[in-house]
This record gives structure tokens, sequence and C-alpha cells, in this order.
């Protein structure tokens, strides 16, 4: 008799049900190195919850493609299952290809901690995120080789969250940093973040609703930027450009937020006339365009009301003044 490879996909939903409620995540992720939970084309995901008057409770929900399942687990409060179930996942001993070191180890596409902020109950949501980055931080610190990550995206409400995590990930990997920050407490001093070499390898970076201290100068390794800072003086937005044009640096597009900024006056009285038009969101704006040397492309300079944009073309609009330095 011919045999029947079945696999868990495979069973009646009635028998996968059972066999999912009595398993947790590192249960079904060793059953046939989890090929069977999440085949090609279906995403898994996993929620884990408080249960409403009993700490010691929590529910963890499967979410895929083709239905769910919450299964109930005791004597475990949610923060213990959910890093228990990290730590297997990206932990020492972890069944997946970016633990080990193969040629081609994968790569994640994004790591996101979303740490949303609850002033309301301060004390208690502070002590549980320490308790959840301390342990995140662990698994991490303890691989054999840090992970493998091209972008990190995080929603904090302390500056030192992003110290924590942002050490764990391999430098060579990761393109792109992406930071909210929920709490509006005066800026961020690059202290700290700046010697990291995760910080310096970056080619991204966008930090939305806190103002970064330090000139533009110090952004200068990156390729791409949106940022925001208190004031922008001419003198940054000049070194900027001559940084541009010479080739020392490695940006080339650019958003730059500000309360107040000194920048459009001096172009304005010292280039003449700016190119005025909207951009693709519909916004006026404020243009000048300069020729970089030695090469075919072009460098735009755009004023807005509370933000200054910049980027290397390779065109400038037809009926735009070029100014060559």
């Amino acid at each position: 008799m011919e045999s029947i490879d079945l696999n868990l996909i495979q069973m009646p939903e009635v028998i996968m049900g059972h066999i999912l409620d009595k398993l947790d995540i590192p249960d079904i992720m060793n059953f046939d190195k989890g090929d069977d939970l999440y085949p090609e084309g279906k995403l898994l995901r996993i929620k884990y919850g408080f249960v409403e008057c009993a700490p010691d409770l929590c529910t963890v929900q499967w979410f895929r493609s083709d239905g769910n399942r919450e299964t109930c687990f005791e004597d475990c409060d949610v923060i213990t299952r959910f890093c228990r179930d990290f730590e297997f996942i990206f932990g020492g001993h972890s069944i997946f290809k970016f633990f080990r070191k193969p040629k081609n180890p994968s790569i994640i596409q994004d790591f996101t901690l979303n740490l949303e902020y609850c002033p309301d109950d301060h004390v208690h949501w502070d002590a549980t995120t320490r308790r959840l980055l301390s342990s995140m931080e662990s698994t991490l610190q303890n691989r054999s080789r840090l992970l493998p990550v091209k972008e990190f995206y995080t929603v904090v409400f302390d500056k030192f969250h992003v110290l924590q995590m942002l050490p764990c990930f391999q430098p060579k990997t990761l393109e792109k940093i992406s930071i909210t920050y929920t709490v509006e407490r005066g800026c961020w001093f690059l202290r700290g973040l700046m010697e990291l070499e995760q910080w310096k390898m970056a080619k991204v970076l966008f930090v939305f609703d806190t103002v970064l201290s330090g000139d533009i100068r110090k952004f200068k390794h990156f390729e791409e930027i949106n940022i925001k800072r208190g004031k922008v003086e001419v003198k940054d937005i000049l070194l900027m450009k001559k940084a541009i044009l010479n080739s020392g640096t490695n940006l080339t597009t650019g958003r730059v937020g500000f309360r107040a900024c000194d920048g459009e006056p001096h172009f304005l009285q010292t280039y003449g006339d700016p190119f005025t038009d909207t951009d693709e969101l519909g916004d006026e704006r404020n243009s000048w365009f300069f020729k970089i040397p030695n090469k075919k492309s072009f460098l735009q300079i755009s004023f807005y009301p509370q933000h200054l944009k910049f980027a290397v073309l390779e065109k400038a609009p037809e009926d735009a003044r070029v100014i060559r330095e």
C-alpha cells in the first residue's frame, strides 16, 4: 500500500485544534522544524494577552492566514511566557538558520519593538518594560553571533531603551534605524548612540517626535536621514551643501524638521530667487539647485515652513536655474 505523507495542516480542523490546545510554541516549532506550522505562503502571528483578575494566567493567540487558535496558560504571566518563547526563537539554541553560521545566513527583514506608553500607569508600565527589555537583551546578547537584522524599528518612551536594544543586532546587516519617541522631553543628545557600531554602519536614520542635538555633520555617514532639530542655522546647511558637492558625505536624501531656521533668507540673498513649485504631496516649496562638480547630478535644497529637504538628482527641472560654485 502506498504511504500517504500527511502533515499538521492536512489534519481535520478539530484534530489540529486539540493538538494546538495542548502545545506551546517550542513544541510546535520542533514539530518537523515548524514546516507544518507555517508552510509557504502562510504567515504566523502570535499575540500574548493578560487575563483580567488573574495575574498568573495569560492567553496566547495564534493567527494564520487560514485560521486562528487561542490557548490559556496557567501559573505563567504574559511577560514570562513571551520571554520564554522569544528565547526559544532567537536565543542560543534556536532551530532557525539565523542562529547557526551557514555560508548564507538568513537575515530578518525588520525587527519591530513597539513600547506603547501608558502615562496613567507609569510606575507599573516602566517596571514591566524594564523586565521585558532586560530579558530580551540577555537572550540576544548571549547568542554566539549577533542577530542579523536589516531594519530596527522601535517606539520608545526613553532613550535608554534604544541604547539597550540596538547593540544586540549585527552591525554589518543593519541598514535602517527607525525610532519614534512617545514622550516630549526636550531633546536627545547623541552621546551613547554615536559610539555604537550599529549607528556608525547604518545607511538610513529616521527619528520621529523628538529633537536631536548636534549639527548635521554628525549624520554625514548616513545615506538618508529624517530627523528633527530645534534650530537649524544657515552655517549647518552650508556645511552640508559643501560636503555633498565635494563628495565628503554619504548623504543623498534628507528631511530635517526645525522649530526655527535662518537658512532661506540667506539663500534668497546669496543665490537669488528660488524655483517655486509643489512636491509630490502638494506642499509648496522654495528650492535652489546646485551642480555637483565632476558629476552629472544635481543637489536640490528645498525650504518648507517647518522643515527643509535635500536630494541628489540626476536631472534638474528644465526651467530651474542651476548654480555652479
